[in-house]
């Protein structure tokens, strides 16, 4: 699918354009009365916390109700902030042809987030992440197709935790052209990851970066994350304001409850990032879900997450903002087993029919409710995307399609493998993968168990053998580099070091 830019020039838009006749939908008009009715009563009468002072003020100003960390804010103040934020939101990448526009029907997919455990194929006991893991798995998810947003794969356990921020952000602009979601926890750096993205775009350039962060649910934002969507807003970065409640522990037992509370603390965050900058790109996001009671966490690879994802999607159709964070790509399982594929398949499928816009950890390689990460499963999780994506095109139907004198040529008992037909349009017709197992003994199965993990984990390290990201200049890395020293420096003098 093409659309026009701003300066008249035709560009490609990323991402699977589904074509499918009906949307997966769970709530009924009604029900998305009552919801958005229960979360307008929550800010305007029970009232949301907000740690940030910047925020309080911002706030104050605009006419809510504040009274100490306690904010009220009426409904006037709420539906202003939603008109001004923007329907559509385009997420810049370094190579433009790898853009992601939000809001225009399109669904993607990321990599995974997160995990502080790696899993290699054939060793029974995780490791630590490494600094090498991340560019690793940056590299995989540049080389991929159906990854469409990069994100930072790994927490690596041999970097200073206080600069992280700093380090993953050079490293993983190094190693994609692609669209970055930044994790921005301290305050403090996020100059110097400014910085960085700047250097990256080149000059005049829009960052190909994006950032966000969650509130404390229920109803509380610290004043990192306040910090973050005003700053994210004045430098008109995309913000993702994600909520991660937990039905029965951090919001109501009952998913309608939950979705109310939701709403209300992702439309607090909307109110906060609109007054800093009226207009400013914003983005909703959920990962919310069910509380297991019996192991007291949350449970990311249950179909809660699959429902409250679908019914965000209807709200944010609602509001006119753009879903750029639904989890579907989670297991709770720590291994590469049935119960993975289970969740995993589940997650994806729901999410992408109900039209969410980026399908968080859609091919991640995430096990272990996100703890740990697999190469292998990675290449896994991109093949059952590119499945889920083959069934959103539908069924093309054309003359050339319905090969109708193809079939009265052929008649009855003929066969179709020799024809030119078939030759020239099964590439595009059928779905092959080159890791499934379709060809092996159904009988003796002694060496079919391990088919699926061992394709996959040969065919990761062939990309990565092979496939080298959009270099940046030498200049450009020298720049980084020394962005990188200024954050060591300056953690040296706060630390005395």
């Amino acid at each position: 699918m093409n659309r026009q830019s701003n300066n008249g020039q035709t560009e490609k838009i990323s991402g699977v354009r589904p074509k499918i006749y009906q949307r997966f939908e769970v709530l009924s008009e009604r029900d998305l009365d009552q919801i958005h009715s229960a979360s307008m009563n929550i800010l305007e009468n029970v009232g949301i916390c907000f740690d940030s002072q910047d925020a309080l003020r911002l706030l104050r100003n605009a006419g809510a109700e504040v009274v100490g960390s306690l904010v009220r804010i009426p409904s006037g103040i709420v539906e202003r902030a939603i008109q001004s934020a923007p329907s559509k939101v385009t997420l810049y990448a370094r190579d433009p042809a790898q853009n992601l526009y939000l809001g225009e029907g399109n669904v993607h997919f990321t990599s995974g987030f997160g995990a502080t455990w790696i899993r290699d194929f054939g060793v029974d006991r995780g490791r630590d992440a490494t600094l090498q893991d991340l560019v690793s798995f940056t590299r995989l998810a540049d080389a991929l197709d159906m990854v469409h947003m990069v994100l930072f794969a790994v927490v690596p356990q041999d970097v200073p935790a206080q600069l992280l921020d700093v380090i993953c952000t050079a490293e993983v602009l190094q190693n994609t052209s692609k669209h970055v979601q930044l994790s921005l926890e301290r305050a403090e750096f996020i100059e110097h990851t400014f910085n960085i993205a700047r250097e990256v775009a080149g000059k005049g350039n829009p960052l190909p970066i994006s950032a966000g962060g969650v509130p404390n649910s229920p109803l509380h934002y610290s004043d990192d994350v306040a910090i973050k969507f005003i700053r994210l807003a004045r430098e008109n970065v995309p913000c993702f304001i994600v909520v991660g409640a937990m039905a029965g522990a951090t919001a109501p037992v009952t998913l309608a409850g939950m979705l109310a509370q939701q709403t209300a603390e992702f439309l607090a965050g909307v109110v906060i990032h609109q007054l800093a900058n009226p207009g400013a790109p914003v983005v909703c996001g959920t990962f919310s879900g069910g509380f297991d009671m019996r192991y007291t966490k949350l449970a990311l690879g249950g179909p809660e997450v699959s429902l409250i994802a679908c019914a965000t999607q209807q709200l944010c159709d609602r509001y006119g903002i753009p879903l750029g964070y639904a989890t579907g790509g989670v297991t709770d399982s720590p291994v590469s087993d049935v119960q993975t594929g289970v969740e995993k398949t589940f997650g994806v499928l729901a999410a992408a029919m109900a039209g969410v816009d980026v399908i968080h950890d859609g091919a991640s390689g995430l096990l272990g409710a996100g703890m740990a990460t697999s190469m292998g499963q990675m290449m896994i999780d991109h093949d059952m995307s590119a499945s889920v994506a083959y069934l959103l095109q539908g069924i093309p139907v054309s003359r050339e399609s319905l090969a109708e004198e193809l079939i009265h040529s052929t008649g009855p008992g003929g066969s179709y493998m020799m024809a030119d037909h078939t030759a020239s349009s099964f590439r595009k017709s059928l779905f092959l993968t080159p890791m499934r197992a379709r060809n092996l003994d159904p009988v003796n199965t002694s060496d079919n168990y391990s088919h699926l993990l061992s394709n996959a984990d040969k065919e990761a390290k062939n990309i990565l053998a092979s496939h080298q990201p959009l270099p940046l200049s030498t200049e450009q890395q020298l720049a980084i580099s020394k962005i990188v020293e200024e954050a060591h420096s300056y953690l040296n003098r706060q630390t005395g070091g």
